[in-house]
């Protein structure tokens, strides 16, 4: 009965010692796919390309009343009244002080101007990891909708690793002279598995929690200004930007998925 007993113990330290030693090469297998994949983004188009409000007609900036000529945050309008952003674009301003501007290619163009009626997010909104960053801004009046100004449905596609992005917004465009953008910017990004995130942020992927998923990871990325802008799929919006570590860099951009269904039924009943 000992000796079973030694050899049981034995088999079981091999056991473990297996198991471990395979948790070791997936993730020695992951950061090396990710180093790889870091690699290859830098042959992306810096920053994005100035883009047009007719390609992407659902995109509003949202401007303080007294500085007209900046966009501290994005959105997109899902009705005539209604604009997807994120909590933190929501939560740090008085609805007062900020406008809603629709139809624009550039800040300096009047477009459509709406003070905002209201403005909310989840009260489970976490702000220290970002957790539900999803805001809905309602307007005082309704949106005239045209060619340049379109509302957009939320998302019904799968968003896989490798799924094509597109983001937009008028923040920041480069990163060395941090200078904010008048015109609209476009580019395009990759969905990004949330080990292969979690693993450049150096951190556990269970931090990244279930309303959240990553894209990009190169010189291509959302930045200052972005914030609360839509990542659309199949014409679709699917996704909020929210936070990331500094811009264009090794770092994957997080975004907030609509797909988890506390955040669409969060928006669907605003």
């Amino acid at each position: 009965m000992f000796l079973y007993y030694l050899l049981l113990k034995n088999s079981r330290k091999k056991t473990q010692n297996t198991m471990n030693l395979r948790v070791l090469l997936t993730l020695l297998f992951v950061a090396f796919d990710c180093i790889l994949g870091h690699m290859n983004s830098q042959y992306r188009i810096v920053n994005g390309r100035p883009s047009t409000i007719a390609e992407s007609p659902y995109m509003v900036t949202l401007q303080h009343i007294t500085n007209t000529k900046e966009c501290f945050c994005g959105g997109a309008l899902i009705t005539d009244e209604r604009v997807v952003t994120a909590a933190h674009c929501v939560k740090r301003y008085e609805k007062n002080s900020v406008i809603v501007v629709a139809g624009v290619t550039y800040l300096t163009e009047p477009g459509q101007r709406r003070a905002v009626e209201f403005a909310i997010h989840p009260e489970n909104y976490d702000i220290p990891i970002r957790h539900m960053d999803v805001g809905v801004i309602k307007v005082c009046e309704p949106f005239v909708m045209g060619p340049l100004v379109k509302t957009i449905p939320l998302c019904e596609s799968e968003l896989k690793s490798g799924t094509k992005m597109q983001i937009s917004g008028w923040g920041v465009r480069d990163v060395k002279t941090m200078e904010i953008s008048n015109t609209l910017q476009t580019a395009e990004v990759e969905i990004v598995n949330k080990w292969c995130c979690a693993a450049r942020y150096w951190i556990q992927s269970k931090f990244l929690s279930e309303t959240m998923i990553c894209a990009g990871g190169g010189a291509t990325d959302a930045c200052k200004g972005d914030s609360g802008g839509p990542g659309v799929v199949n014409g679709q919006l699917c996704a909020i930007t929210s936070w990331g570590m500094g811009c264009g860099s090794r770092y994957p951009g997080v975004y907030t998925t609509v797909n988890n269904a506390e955040v669409r039924d969060f928006i669907n009943k605003t």
